[in-house]
């Protein structure tokens, strides 16, 4: 049982020392492709123009769900590419 209890007690120090080292993850690519595909979904469903104001970024979606410029998003850790054609967006 003290075995236990000095294993337990180590993993939680150790976990505790180097927790602040690891660099917490940005989310807003992803926050920002989730709002993209949410967008497209809606201007194709509904036949109408839309456009998805993010963080500075613009994106524009035609009444068929197509983007109608290609761009491309730098995010701190990825970057999102609009491809014209299908309105695909490819992260990297």
């Amino acid at each position: 049982m003290l075995e236990l209890l000095i294993c337990v007690f180590l993993v939680s120090t150790l976990g505790c020392l180097f927790l602040p080292l690891t660099k917490p993850y940005d989310f807003k690519s992803e926050m920002f492709v989730l709002n993209a595909l949410e967008l497209q979904s809606i201007a194709m469903k509904e036949m109408e123009e839309s456009s998805l104001f993010f963080d500075g970024y613009v994106l524009s979606y035609n009444l068929l769900g197509n983007i109608s410029q290609a761009q491309r998003f730098d995010f701190k850790d990825h970057t999102v590419i609009a491809e014209l054609g299908w309105g695909r967006l490819v992260e990297r």
